[in-house]
């Protein structure tokens, strides 16, 4: 059962410099008890498209065009009181910075509750305390009862991101939207998170979008893969087909400047040369083409089109085209396709 239908969904912000197109006409859909990964460098518009759906972005932000279906409901024409109805309760998120989430002068275990008393006004003080500390327990907060009185500053980078997912949590909704929530923390602490959150999702067959740069944290929590570039996707896929047959230049980018196992000692990263494009006047051609050794004069000219290339698998390039497949020289395998 699909939860979730973005369609064309675009995101501007409006400055003193110009429009900035953060997220420009993206589709997808999410699917009771997935695990999306959303990747992408920073400013390609990952966090920006998942804070449209609950309409969190800044005051300046205006979604231009497209639908955010959720539930037969477009999310992004429904009321203010609407959606801060749906907020915590429907569909929840974890962002990226726990201490600057939580107010360092209010008890971790008050501000959980505080979310569910908002939303939950026939529950008493006790109901929402008890509610607090199973899911402290849940999360794994060692000695729940008597952290429930601490204060953010005496937690831990990764026991304060646990107390986010309480929060997130609080009121079991159906869609969990995590925002980078390891990015901060220290590898042994990452993984920790990312199991907790693996076994949450499947425990309670919620459905999670999990926005990273990291495309090792998404081969370990996700079943779906989009991968993002200057406010567009360049590539959609599930998790085994991308690992194994990446389709855009930008994917085989991010995949060969990340560390592997069983890479030599000298063999060395290759990053992406060059710099994202400017999103005040994004270009008119594939927005990658000024970074990609394979782009062709085409790729500059025109938005190539999107190219099936599997089952669930699709990538916005003009080398997957037909055409491009046959140039000489070409990276990509016809059978590909």
């Amino acid at each position: 059962m699909t939860l979730l239908k973005i369609d064309n969904l675009k995101t501007h912000f409006y400055t003193q410099s110009g429009i900035v197109q953060a997220v420009r006409g993206i589709s997808f859909e999410l699917k009771q008890g997935d695990a999306l990964g959303i990747v992408g460098e920073s400013g390609s518009g990952k966090s920006v498209a998942n804070m449209s759906i609950l309409r969190l972005n800044a005051a300046n932000a205006k979604i231009v065009e497209g639908s955010i279906i959720f539930k037969d409901r477009d999310l992004s024409k429904v009321s203010q009181k609407e959606i801060r109805k749906i907020r915590g309760e429907e569909i929840s998120m974890i962002f990226q910075d726990p201490m600057s989430s939580l107010n360092p002068l209010i008890s971790v275990g008050k501000q959980v509750g505080e979310m569910i008393k908002i939303h939950r006004k026939d529950m008493t003080g006790k109901e929402i305390k008890d509610r607090v500390l199973e899911l402290f327990h849940l999360v794994r907060i060692p000695e729940a009862e008597k952290r429930y009185s601490s204060f953010p500053h005496e937690f831990s980078g990764g026991m304060r991101q646990r107390v986010m997912i309480a929060m997130a949590l609080a009121l079991d909704p159906e869609i969990l939207i995590a925002d980078e929530p390891t990015t901060a923390l220290d590898v042994t602490i990452q993984d920790q998170i990312i199991k907790l959150l693996a076994k949450l999702q499947r425990e309670k067959q919620m459905s999670i979008i999990f926005i990273t740069h990291d495309l090792a944290v998404v081969a370990e929590l996700c079943n779906r893969v989009i991968v993002m570039y200057a406010g567009m996707i360049m590539e959609e896929a599930p998790i085994e087909a991308l690992f194994k047959n990446p389709a855009h230049p930008y994917t085989m980018g991010l995949f060969h400047s990340m560390p592997r196992v069983d890479q030599q000692k000298s063999q060395r990263l290759e990053p992406i040369l060059g710099s994202p494009p400017d999103m005040l006047n994004p270009p008119k051609g594939c927005p990658f083409a000024p970074r990609c050794k394979y782009a062709r004069k085409i790729c500059v000219e025109e938005l190539p089109p999107l190219v099936i290339i599997g089952e669930g698998h699709s990538s916005l390039c003009w080398l997957q085209t037909e055409e491009g497949l046959l140039q000489q020289g070409n990276p990509f395998r016809k059978e590909a396709i």
